[in-house]
């Protein structure tokens, strides 16, 4: 927590320094852009109050000589009114010149207004001047208006401008002088700031190192811790592979756990038959050998290990003071921590690993992963334990069925074509064990001629799933040269796509049961022929007649072989006699 704290607070330190330098560029922008404007504005008004003055100075000068040329002309009307007119047009296009530059300068504005008026009053007098035949006549007035007009207006109006001219240049070169001040202190107060973000860094540079110092020490201990813990779990893994009983597993896995981590004591409980009962099933130290003796047992939710095995969630408890419903072992009476993690396979708990720790705050959440590691490999090793035992169970139980059945067994590996013949099976063929080891050509070899095609075929079918099932009656060679019957069935287990990878089936030896069979119709067979025979001789009217039927219908029985059939004499007089007096 201290780490990450003192992780915080450069950075926030650097967000406020960012800050404050981003406020100070800004400020330091903004009074630039202002003395560019300043010095733009300045630079305008001064061009303008300039083009004002030198205008006003060409109108002064242009009045002058237009006083000069009027008084010129009086003197001598012959010269005629030519350059007072030239003055003239000089004098208005000036005026129509500086309108623009004084706009803003209403006594100026005015000044010039009255010199326009003037100067419509200096036309008229001298058009009347030009029409007169004395236009000296007019000499007094004209120069009187030429000058006072140039004493009362223009200069005036050039004082004005002149004097507006100082003043916005003396404000502009104030206000610049106040920007210089404004630039000057933000420098300064900028490289301030930079020293100080500079001693700063250098001290948060110092800090740092000692934080990824710190890290990188925390980070190796980590790793060695890591990398004992992966060892720790490659061990277990290890050794639990070759265990077959429980208990030696749970005291395999804690004996471990004590001698890696040094924790003050493990145990594992596991589920009796009830699945209400944890019972303890290894533990190290003193206090796991009497637990072990005592046949220890938690009841089902109680205590840390109880809840873990309920809730199927590992119980961590730092401080096992601070926690009130934790139980204590007197045999462990200096366990301050206890972390309970459950033994489970998918969502069924097989039971806890439990460890518990003589310091306080000693067990983490890191301690607790570990463990979990820990408690899904004896997991797995427990349900290896378990298919073992039953794989134990299912061979003892086929053994039995296979005895008492009496019949032959046969496993075909189709994919790599190699198939096991029982004892039993060979021995139906009069072979011993060692006997008989070429695989399916055995079968194949020994099947009579008449049913090799029939068995072949069926068997295929069966595999390319063109019939349900493989069931035949056969007839298969014995070692002695006899044939025996026998009744083959199988079945296939297939790939998704329905290939057959393996088969594996039975032989029954049916030959006495075929030949209690053949005999059976056999004789059927016979009994019918006798029937037949009878119902033909009693039909008959005479004994040659029967004795023809007779001998004809037993040499048909008999293959067509020929019949004889004898008669003695004296019995055939006694049939004859006897028939005579039947007759009377």
């Amino acid at each position: 927590m201290e780490n990450k704290s003192s992780q915080r607070k450069p950075v926030r330190l650097q967000f406020i320094i960012g800050v404050v330098g981003a406020i100070f560029l800004i400020s330091i922008l903004s009074v630039v852009f202002l003395s560019f404007q300043s010095s733009t504005r300045s630079r305008e008004a001064f061009l303008v109050d300039s083009e004002a003055l030198a205008t006003l100075s060409n109108i002064q000068r242009h009045w002058l000589l237009l006083h000069v040329e009027t008084r010129a002309w009086l003197d001598d009307p012959s010269s005629g009114t030519e350059q007072v007119e030239n003055q003239r047009s000089l004098l208005a296009a000036q005026l129509r010149v500086i309108k623009p530059y004084i706009v803003d300068n209403l006594p100026a504005s005015r000044r010039i207004t009255n010199i326009e008026a003037r100067l419509t009053e200096y036309d008229a007098l001298l058009a009347e001047a030009q029409s007169s035949d004395t236009p000296q006549a007019y000499k007094e007035q004209l120069t009187d208006l030429l000058q006072n007009e140039e004493t009362e207006q223009i200069k005036r109006a050039y004082d004005q401008v002149e004097r507006d001219f100082f003043v916005t240049f003396s404000e502009n070169l104030s206000a610049q002088q106040n920007i210089q001040r404004l630039l000057i202190v933000l420098a300064i107060l900028f490289t301030l700031f930079i020293i100080g973000a500079g001693i700063w860094a250098a001290r948060t540079a110092r800090i740092t190192a000692e934080l990824q110092q710190s890290q990188v020490a925390t980070l190796e201990q980590r790793v060695a811790d890591r990398t004992k813990a992966l060892s720790a779990s490659s061990e277990v893994s290890r050794r639990l592979s070759s265990i077959l009983d429980r208990g030696q597993l749970a005291v395999e896995v804690v004996e471990q756990l004590q001698s890696t981590f040094h924790y003050y004591h493990a145990h594992i409980y596991l589920f009796d038959e009830t699945k209400e009962n944890l019972v303890m099933t290894g533990g190290t130290g003193e206090a796991g050998r009497i637990l072990l003796e005592r046949n220890h047992k938690i009841p089902r939710g109680r205590g840390l290990v109880g809840r873990a095995a309920d809730s199927g969630k590992v119980v961590l408890v730092p401080d096992t003071h601070a926690d009130p419903n934790w139980l204590p072992n007197p045999l462990l009476s200096e366990t301050q921590a206890e972390v309970a993690v459950p033994i489970m396979v998918g969502d069924q708990v097989l039971g806890v690993l439990d460890v518990q720790n003589n310091v306080a705050n000693s067990l983490g959440t890191e301690d607790a992963n570990l463990l979990q590691n820990i408690a899904d490999q004896t997991a797995i090793a427990l349900q290896n334990i378990q298919s073992t035992e039953n794989v134990k169970i299912s061979q003892e139980q086929y053994a039995l069925a296979l005895e008492g059945s009496n019949d032959g067994i046969w496993d075909w590996d189709i994919a790599n074509n190699n198939i096991y013949y029982s004892a039993r099976w060979k021995a139906m063929l009069g072979y011993e064990e060692h006997e008989l080891t070429r695989g399916f050509v055995e079968w194949e070899e020994r099947i009579h001629p008449d049913d090799r095609d029939y068995a072949v075929k069926a068997l295929e079918d069966y595999l390319e799933r063109r019939a349900p099932e493989y069931k035949v009656e056969i007839r298969l060679r014995h070692k002695d040269g006899t044939w025996r019957w026998v009744r083959d069935t199988g079945k296939a287990l297939r790939n998704p796509d329905g290939t057959a990878y393996r088969m594996a089936g039975s032989h029954a030896d049916i030959t006495e049961a075929r030949l209690q069979q053949n005999l059976t119709a056999q004789r059927a067979r016979q009994q019918e022929a006798l029937n037949s025979i009878s119902q033909k001789i009693q039909s008959t009217t005479s004994i040659e007649a029967a004795l023809q039927v007779a001998a004809r219908e037993l040499g048909h029985a008999l293959g067509r072989k020929p019949t004889l059939i004898t008669l003695d004499p004296v019995n055939e007089q006694k049939s004859k006699d006897s028939g005579a007096s039947h007759a009377n």
